[in-house]
């Protein structure tokens, strides 16, 4: 079985493929890079690990991550490396972080000779133009919803750990209210705002495929935004790169 590991500033998100077919997820806090092999043993207890496939944008942590794998399950690693796997309309395709060419990879297995864009929210929200070509033509970049709350309430202990989460309403009656609502609906606003933008600008308003995933997609399921929401999005991409680089 393959071991996908998504290396990101907060977490590493480990996924075990049987196949094309996740059969167990799990995840580690980056910061606590130096126990991941321990903890990825434990986790992984009994399975029969044939190789390791590693995206990582935590650039610090990278090689405390190899190490792990390698001394976990006696094998080398597969990493990703930028400016491959895709046709990169960047000016510098190396500038363009492994983590996105892995989503789009992932949407294009998911929907093929589609265009799609991809919106990914986690500690960033980002989004990316993908061809039915396979081209990744470009995106945008956007502080996540964590990150915008914390940036505005976290010297303020009673509101530090504020819940974001999907809201009806949109007045708010007291200041933690007013903060999740204001994240929520600011957000929605944006997030939809940017997609009919890349629509009309990119795309000359063809039909397109609008994939969200990260863990913060999951709040706007009910709002009518992404065609589909998938969470293992990153994962299954990570396997597509493991598998083309032969």
């Amino acid at each position: 079985m393959l071991l996908c590991l998504d290396v990101g500033n907060t977490d590493v998100f480990g996924g075990l493929f049987r196949g094309d077919k996740i059969v167990l997820r799990f995840r580690h806090p980056t910061k606590d890079v130096k126990t991941l092999g321990a903890a990825m043993i434990r986790a992984l207890r009994g399975k029969k690990i044939s190789g390791v496939a590693v995206c990582s944008v935590a650039h610090g942590a990278t090689e405390d991550v190899m190490k792990a794998a390698r001394r976990a399950f006696k094998t080398e690693p597969f990493l990703m490396k930028p400016g491959e796997g895709l046709k990169i309309k960047y000016k510098n395709p190396l500038q363009l972080g492994t983590d996105r060419i892995a989503t789009a990879l992932g949407a294009l297995d998911a929907f093929p000779r589609k265009n799609i864009i991809v919106v990914d929210m986690g500690t960033a929200v980002t989004f990316a133009g993908v061809s039915a070509k396979k081209e990744f033509l470009g995106g945008l970049i956007m502080p996540g919803m964590r990150t915008a709350l914390d940036a505005l309430v976290g010297r303020v202990p009673h509101l530090a750990n504020l819940e974001i989460a999907a809201q009806k309403k949109l007045l708010g009656r007291t200041t933690e209210e007013n903060l999740k609502r204001g994240i929520f609906f600011g957000y929605k606003g944006a997030v939809k705002d940017i997609i009919a933008g890349l629509q009309r600008e990119v795309f000359a308003g063809k039909k397109t495929v609008v994939v969200g995933t990260g863990g913060f997609s999951r709040l706007f399921a009910d709002e009518k935004i992404f065609d589909a929401i998938l969470p293992d999005l990153i994962l299954h991409g990570i396997r597509i790169a493991h598998r083309q680089a032969g």
